[in-house]
């Protein structure tokens, strides 16, 4: 039987299609977006990239998005910068304090650097504006963002692993130390009386 780790590393990899590299991938995608005309492009965009089986799905409200981004399994959020009353980036900065850990790429029909750096410090993982997407520039950002996530979460099983490792050295040796405090003057007591006999 594998180690818990290793159960973990195995979930990851098959998680993330290291084993045949990234390309290939099924995904699950959800587009947050109160335009109807815009969600259509950008959902044809979608199934134009090359290399992954999509699934895109549709929320027009801030709310019902990040509510099903709680409930529901999603590798990739596309959020509109104007959503309704609040902002694509407010979306994002809930959605990280949420622990909502999966990339969310911002776009929006506004072309500004100030709303691309503000993104950025938010947490997105990249900025389009509408007019520049393409199914071509769609691919890269969700191979790099799916790499990045890939990336993360190495990082996060080796740390658990490590962390692992010394929490069974921990135990090894207080099991060790009780030993020799309760258990070896108890030996030698024993061996003291057999000596007398």
């Amino acid at each position: 039987m594998d180690s818990p780790c290793k159960e973990i590393r195995k979930k990851q990899t098959r998680r993330l299609g290291w084993e045949t590299g990234i390309v290939g991938l099924e995904l699950n995608i959800l587009l947050v977006e109160d335009d109807e005309d815009d969600f259509v492009i950008i959902k044809e965009l979608l199934e134009d990239v090359e290399g992954y089986t999509l699934s895109v799905q549709w929320e027009t409200s801030h709310t019902t998005g990040l509510s099903r981004l709680q409930d529901e399994h999603f590798d990739i959020c596309l959020v509109d910068y104007r959503i309704g009353a609040k902002t694509g980036i407010d979306f994002i900065a809930e959605a990280k304090e949420l622990g909502i850990d999966i990339p969310i790429i911002l776009v929006t029909g506004v072309p500004d650097r100030d709303i691309d750096i503000e993104a950025s410090l938010a947490g997105a993982a990249d900025f389009f504006e509408k007019a520049a997407l393409t199914s071509t520039s769609l691919e890269h950002a969700i191979r790099y963002s799916i790499a990045r996530v890939g990336q993360s979460q190495l990082r996060q099983v080796k740390t658990e692993m490590q962390r692992s490792d010394l929490e069974h050295e921990l135990r090894q040796a207080i099991e060790q130390k009780q030993f020799e405090v309760y258990v070896q003057p108890i030996i030698h007591s024993e061996t003291m009386k057999i000596r007398k006999v």
